[in-house]
Formats: structure tokens, sequence, C-alpha cells
């Protein structure tokens, strides 16, 4: 298929949205579809998408004009979503839904990815006369949490209409011969990584408060700018905390091949810059990118988690905030190398068989 990929990403650039919107447009690519991406251009970077991403397959790219005005940049990708046709596409494919409902006129066969539920009146409004639209043929999802909140929104909605995709990540890009970093740390000590974020809820509190703890274990955080870093450890950091902050993240499997253990220390309320809680319905790549290298990890106990992780089969689940809990977890696996090659295989058979970006592409596309 011909189709057009509609986001609001600048690439590239450290957001998980924009690494997200990259490797499913390479990943469509990949299942023989024609793609043309439209995004911002960051200009900040001296290496291409595909070299910053770390992509098998190159696609076309429309990039939006940059302006300053308030509310120019949402009309102009309006503007140019007025241009599609189904001369020049199949499908629009869309994580912007201004832009597909400016879209919507074109006639062309739809499908929109939602992760959070609408959040203004607006776009409650707007989201409502597309899913009605004739045209429309599937909102995907990254939870069955989220699912679930549309359909409780949205009660006339059909089921089928909705499909729950969960985030992925490349088994190939954890696994392949890439450059293990040199990341610090202890010799003779258990590596324990955390890569993401530092908003509040994501977890990376719990990695730093760990530490001091656990003095013979090794702890490292990848992720955050150097502002973030500074509010992140507000007097000298324990000497077994490793803070790298933003990477690319064609490295992060250099880091993640230095790991023994990942924590994935999510919390219920998960905020945003914005404000928005993403907590009860979120689908973090890192999680499916920890499994992509077959890391054993211990995450929070929380229904969220639970979609995808099993405690005991593919990973040890605690308390979110139970500092405790999440002490004696990593003792566990500390002393039990057994334990933690069970884990990190299952996850990652897990991941091969479920979560790698080329089976999200092929499900989010099948019949549409």
């Amino acid at each position: 298929m011909r189709i057009a990929y509609l986001s609001d990403s600048t690439l590239p650039s450290h957001k998980a949205n924009s690494v997200h919107v990259a490797k499913m447009v390479s990943a469509m690519v990949e299942g023989g579809h024609d793609l043309t991406l439209y995004c911002y251009a960051s200009g900040a970077e001296a290496v291409g998408v595909g070299e910053y991403y770390d992509l098998r397959h190159e696609f076309s790219l429309f990039t939006y004009p940059e302006t300053r005005f308030p509310g120019a940049r949402r009309l102009l990708r309006m503007l140019a979503a007025r241009t599609l046709s189904m001369d020049k596409y199949d499908l629009i494919y869309a994580r912007d839904l201004h832009a597909l409902v400016a879209a919507h006129s074109s006639q062309v066969p739809m499908c929109f990815e939602a992760h959070t539920p609408p959040q203004s009146a607006w776009a409650r409004w707007a989201l409502a006369r597309l899913l009605r639209s004739p045209h429309f043929r599937r909102l995907v999802v990254i939870s069955e949490a989220l699912k679930q909140r549309f359909l409780q929104d949205y009660p006339w909605l059909d089921d089928e209409l909705v499909l729950v995709a969960h985030d992925g990540a490349d088994y190939v890009e954890a696994n392949a011969a890439t450059a293990t970093r040199e990341i610090g740390g202890r010799i003779d000590a258990v590596q324990i990584g955390y890569v993401g974020s530092l908003y509040p809820g994501k977890g990376a509190d719990v990695v730093r408060d760990l530490a001091p703890v656990l003095p013979d274990v090794d702890f490292h955080v990848v992720g955050g700018t150097p502002s973030e870093l500074d509010a992140f450890v507000v007097s000298k950091p324990p000497t077994n905390l490793y803070l790298h902050g933003q990477v690319p993240h064609a490295e992060v499997p250099g880091y993640l091949r230095r790991f023994d253990i990942a924590l994935f220390p999510l919390q219920e309320r998960v905020l945003l810059p914005s404000g928005v809680d993403i907590g009860p319905w979120t689908s973090p790549l890192k999680l499916f990118e920890f499994m992509a290298a077959g890391l054993p990890i211990i995450g929070s106990d929380l229904p969220i988690v639970r979609e995808v992780l099993k405690n005991g089969q593919n990973a040890l689940l605690v308390a979110a905030n139970d500092l405790t809990a999440w002490s004696s977890a990593v003792k566990r696996l500390r002393v039990d190398p057994t334990l933690r090659s069970r884990l990190g295989a299952a996850a990652q058979a897990d991941l091969v068989n479920q979560y790698t970006w080329e089976r999200r592409a092929a499900m989010v596309l099948k019949g549409v």
C-alpha cells in the first residue's frame, strides 16, 4: 500500500514518540509498503534519521515548515493533510488527530493510533466524528486498559474496531554486533540499569534511592537532560550510581549489553511535562528493549505492567513504591544467575514472538 503516516513528531530527537514513529514507519516499509512520513525536522543533529534510530529501511519524508506563531504549527499540519488524495495514497495512518480531521475529506481509508484518551472537548468530538466515518478502518491503542477507556467513553463503538498493539523493540538491534559501551562500574559487581526519561512516575527515583541501600551493586541511569539530572540528584550521588544522560537511540543497545539486570519501576501516576497522567495506560518503549536484550527484569506490580510481564515467568514483579521489596528482588537476582538467565530468556522469547516492530506493523495494517 501507499501510506501517508501523519505525525506531529520531530525527527531526529530524544523523544520517545519520535522513536516510536521512526521504528513503525521502517517496519511498515519492511512489510512491503510505500511510506511517506509527515513530521518536523529538527535540523539539530549531524546524523540522518536512519542512522540516528538505527533503522533498517529508508522512507520518504514530508517535513512541515517551522513557525513561532501560536497555533500556526497545527494549522500548517492541517493544511498539508488537506492535500492528501486517493491518487497519492491508499491509506492514511495517523498519530496526529488534527491532521487526520483535515484529511477526512480526501475519503482515503484511515487509521488512528492513540496513546492517551482525547484531552479536550474538541478532541473528543473530533474523534467521535472520525470513528463514525465510513472511511475509518481502525483505532489502534497501546494497552488493553486504554481500549477499555475508549469503549467506556464511546459505548456505541464496535469492539472489533479497536486493536490493542503494545509498543515494541527490534530484536536484531539489541543483539547485533553493537559495540559494548564503556559504562564504568566495578568488575566484580552486578550491573543494574534503567533507561528512560526522568519524568515523575517513570521510576528513576527508585533506582536513585536503591543505590545507597545496596552499596555492593552498581546502578546506571541512562536518560535525562543536564538540567533534569541536576534536579534528580540534589546532593553528591553515591559512588555506585552512574548517570549517563540522554544518548541517541541507536546507542542504547550498547548500554543494555553491559547490564546484568534491568529495572522497570513504573509508578501508578506518570506525569508528562504537559501535566497529562499516562500511568493508567502507558506502554513504555524501554520495557520492550529490555526484553529484546534478554535482560532479567524487575518491574512494578501494576495492572498495566501485568499486560506484558508475568511474575516468576518473564520477570519479577514487586510493589511499585516499596523500596524494601525492590531491594529484596535485586538481592534475589544478584545471587541467582540461573534465575536471571531463565527470566531473561523468557522475556526475550515473548518479545520475538509478540512484540517486534515488524509484528506490530503487520498487525495494525492487517485487513485495512
